[in-house]
């Protein structure tokens, strides 16, 4: 019993749709290392070294696409570029080629030996038309991945120099209270309460980060705010909290700043978070 021409259709249909979105996740993934290879660089921090996960780099582009009305038409003008891009390299190509035959039809010797290889190896066609689909193939496939890791990285920077200014950063601000033992720098935590000097819970510990948060939690100590350094959170990986200083609105643009990481105690560590910067 032969099957019927009908059930051919869904199956082409749907091998059709397989290699859409296996490309659709390549060009996800791709991105999405890109935009994050580029928003830690920002930092000095090296991508490889923080165990990120795989699944992530395939939501990151999300943000990269469709993460404002701005990013979207960015994303449509890119997807407006491609065609013509590669319609343009295709005619170049072709323009090459026509070149290459006008210098082949006046040297005779070269021209004679061309056709008598094309008349006796019809292979070489096959190899020929083989070679042309792949050259068309691999000139798409340029373009589209040329295009998506400088939007993907300009994003990352772009983002990263967002972040690392206080006043735009989406990273939340954080307060570190660690024990004395597991942490050389920090204040000592008696300036949230000056009346309780010889507290143990004050005296062995240290603190990185606003001032305004621990007092939140403590009290409600006197502080000068003019003075205070906005510490952020920028990720926790392998074991390591990475903390920043934040910059003003009138650094350079060139301004990076000093990334301090802390290992991750086990015990007699606490980290406050807050969106906002704390006040009084």
């Amino acid at each position: 019993m032969t099957s019927s021409p009908e059930l051919k259709e869904p199956v082409k249909f749907l091998g059709g749709i397989a290699s859409i979105l296996s490309l659709l996740g390549i060009c996800l993934f791709f991105s999405g290392w890109i935009y994050r290879w580029a928003y830690y660089s920002f930092f000095q921090l090296e991508i490889t070294r923080l165990e990120l996960s795989s699944q992530s780099f395939l939501l990151v582009p999300l943000q990269i696409f469709l993460g404002s009305p701005v990013n979207i038409l960015k994303s449509a003008l890119i997807l407006a570029l491609i065609p013509i891009l590669v319609n343009l390299t295709l005619w170049l190509v072709r323009l090459l080629q026509n070149l290459i035959n006008q210098i082949l039809n006046r040297i005779p010797q070269l021209k004679a030996f061309w056709q008598r290889i094309s008349d006796t190896n019809q292979a070489r066609f096959a190899s020929t038309s083989f070679f042309q689909s792949l050259l068309k193939e691999l000139v798409i496939v340029t373009w589209v991945l040329l295009l998506i890791f400088w939007f993907a990285r300009y994003q990352g920077e772009s983002d990263a120099r967002r972040d690392v200014v206080n006043e735009t950063s989406t990273l939340p601000i954080v307060t570190l209270i660690t024990d004395s033992k597991n942490l050389i720098l920090g204040t000592n935590l008696a300036i949230l309460n000056d009346e309780i000097p010889n507290d143990p819970n004050i005296t062995n510990n240290v603190m990185i980060g606003d001032i305004n948060l621990a007092k939140i939690i403590r009290s409600y100590g006197i502080n000068d705010l003019k003075e205070q350094r906005v510490w952020r959170l920028l990720t926790e990986r392998g074991g390591w909290i990475f903390l920043f200083p934040t910059l003003s609105q009138k650094s350079d643009a060139n301004d990076r700043p000093l990334i301090l990481a802390i290992p991750r105690a086990s015990s007699e560590q606490i980290m406050i978070l807050s969106p906002t910067i704390p006040k009084e």
